[in-house]
């Protein structure tokens, strides 16, 4: 299972448990968390997250459920510091995905030096972050990838790796640390070979194996486009029937998405979205199996995202520079991957002010752009009934040039009413507070 962490806020500890659940605990639970007892710990939790959507639609006032008081809920930044943060190695890239949030390919004109990533990775560690995505481009890329990635597990931090895996050979796979959580893009099983050219559905199975051989964890995403929603009903039954984590992403209207506009889902494809909610209900049960029957007890935690996506709707706002930040390869800190792959709100440079004093006066502009009461065409929209994590910024002025209105386009919506219906009506589903403890829908 995962490894267990905590941090505590001005409110309550945040801890990330053995089992993947990651909630607010009250301050008297205090010796059960130093003593890593569990066994009673839900007894202790500040209030009821487990059921946030099903509290919403009954029309309650979330953060009063999660026993958040109103100074909290009304500061511009609630915690101390984000639950997670993406450190860009390089942009390089060896491919060029039309879907690419990034625009990764050509690297920085001045990047930070190893010293500088050791730096700033120490002040994360610091900060107490719960999870550090290397990213890009492609960070395996950068010329000391594997000293980055050793000296951060040298600081005991959980570390993931976003990577199209055309450089994770058996020899990079041999030195890189145990606990080193690699996240691979699978388009899909013949997609993936058409989309990415530079490494076939076969080339990541080796790779797979080969990980498993060297016990390095590791799992798969997709990003959900016109072209791959029946290969991916089909790679939902591959995964399953071979035991790989496979995470959702749907197609964010931002990035190189934008000059790619044949790649995003049409009103016809309704049909296949149905058929892929079926197929990804029936491989979701499947999950918490896997996952009890590992033995280790030091992994990573990667179900952070689907707490930050419960902290949006207690909280009210996007986790842009909220809960959440990116840092570029050239010291450039964003609210986020999405905002920085279009240079929009940056708070500041790592080279010339500590992480943690950017994160605590830098980021006013975006935290009130991100608070959802700003976007009036959400409070008719049957999709805010349950979860919408479009209303960010960068997609609502990629959408209509403003910033606080609907970033989503009209058949991602009714793609997500479609996904919300089908999980309350059928029995054989998750419900959707349970499947976003599991992934994004």
């Amino acid at each position: 299972m995962f490894r267990f962490k905590y941090r505590e806020e001005d409110f309550a500890y945040i801890c990330s448990l053995p089992d993947g659940w990651v909630d607010f605990y009250r301050f008297d639970a205090e010796d059960l968390i130093k003593r890593g007892d569990f066994g009673n710990i839900d007894d202790y939790a500040l209030g009821d997250t487990k059921h946030l959507v099903d509290a919403k639609r009954k029309g309650k006032k979330l953060y009063r459920e999660a026993g958040i008081s109103s100074s909290v809920f009304d500061s511009d930044c609630p915690l101390r510091a984000p639950t997670v943060v993406q450190l860009e190695l390089t942009l390089e890239c060896n491919m060029g995905c039309k879907h690419c949030f990034n625009h990764g390919g050509v690297p920085r004109t001045e990047m930070m030096t190893t010293d500088e990533f050791k730096d700033i990775i120490y002040q994360l560690k610091e900060m107490e972050i719960f999870s550090l995505f290397f990213t890009g481009g492609e960070p395996t890329l950068h010329p000391d990838f594997l000293e980055l990635v050793t000296y951060t597990d040298s600081l005991d931090m959980d570390l993931f790796v976003l990577t199209n895996g055309v450089n994770v050979t058996e020899s990079l796979i041999k030195k890189v640390p145990r606990r080193a959580y690699f996240v691979f893009s699978l388009d899909g099983i013949d997609y993936h070979s058409e989309s990415r050219k530079k490494i076939t559905f076969e080339d990541l199975c080796t790779i797979f194996e080969l990980l498993r051989t060297y016990d390095v964890p590791f799992l798969t995403q997709y990003v959900l486009q016109r072209n791959n929603i029946k290969d991916i009903i089909n790679t939902y039954k591959w995964c399953e029937e071979n035991r790989i984590d496979f995470a959702a992403i749907d197609l964010y209207p931002t990035g190189r998405a934008m000059a790619n506009t044949d790649i995003f889902p049409t009103p016809e494809q309704l049909p296949l979205f149905r058929k892929l909610a079926l197929a990804k209900f029936k491989y979701e049960k499947k999950l918490p199996e896997w996952e009890k029957e590992d033995k280790r007890t030091d992994l990573p935690n990667p179900y952070l995202f689907t707490f930050i996506s419960r902290l949006e709707e207690i909280f009210e706002r996007s986790f842009s520079g909220v809960f959440f930040s990116y840092i570029a390869s050239d010291g450039t800190v964003y609210p986020d991957n999405w905002h920085a792959g279009q240079d929009m709100f940056p708070a500041g440079n790592v080279k010339g002010m500590p992480f943690k004093k950017i994160w605590e006066t830098s980021f006013g502009e975006i935290r009130k752009l991100v608070q959802w009461s700003l976007y009036e065409q959400c409070k008719t929209c049957p999709v805010s009934a349950y979860f919408c994590d479009y209303r960010l910024p960068v997609l609502s002025y990629n959408m209509s040039g403003e910033y606080t209105s609907c970033g989503a386009t009209d058949v991602m919506k009714q793609v997500m009413l479609l996904r919300a219906e089908m999980r309350e009506t059928l029995e054989n589903a998750y419900s959707i507070d349970e499947a976003r403890a599991l992934d994004i829908w």
